[in-house]
């Protein structure tokens, strides 16, 4: 899991740093941390244990990404075969393999922690006026760069899901 937290940390933070800024960047991930932890121990009352870990902070990350580079391509690889899609498509199977899980009652991960970071990111995302980065570079070092009519940068995912129903 914490394998995990760290692949998904190293594909969406730069991005996401680059767009927001660093201490917007920061409070993002410290707020995704703090909400995801108080939520779901405030829901989870009959837990034996509590928890405060970098997957609700990691999600808040990767909802912010959906809505900042929603139509950037990713390769997910099931098994061998790579699928490329949209950020959006990728993200929402991210979500549904966690809801699946979540409705499975599987124990020893905060699952209400991923959605509930990734409910910050999104929200976060959305309410905040955002500078566009090629503006940001532009004022900042006087450089010109052209993205294009699509963001077509494509991240390779080799992610190899292994459902495990039992």
């Amino acid at each position: 899991h914490i394998a995990g937290n760290c692949y998904f940390l190293y594909l969406f933070s730069d991005n996401v740093e680059d767009h927001l800024g660093r201490w917007r960047f920061l409070f993002l991930y410290l707020l995704s941390l703090i909400v995801s932890t108080l939520i779901a121990a405030g829901v989870d009352t009959s837990s034996n244990f509590y928890m405060l870990g970098a997957s609700g902070a990691v999600a808040g990350l990767m909802g912010a990404y959906m809505v900042l580079f929603p139509k950037i391509k990713l390769y997910l690889t099931l098994w061998v075969i790579p699928i490329k899609l949209t950020a959006v498509w990728f993200l929402g199977m991210w979500l549904t393999y966690n809801a699946i899980r979540l409705f499975m009652n599987v124990q020893g991960i905060g699952w209400l922690a991923h959605f509930s970071g990734f409910a910050v990111g999104l929200i976060f995302a959305r309410c905040l006026p955002l500078q566009s980065l090629k503006t940001r570079i532009d004022k900042n070092t006087g450089a010109r760069f052209t993205i294009g009519r699509k963001q077509t940068r494509t991240i390779s995912i080799k992610i190899f899901f292994c459902f495990n129903f039992a």
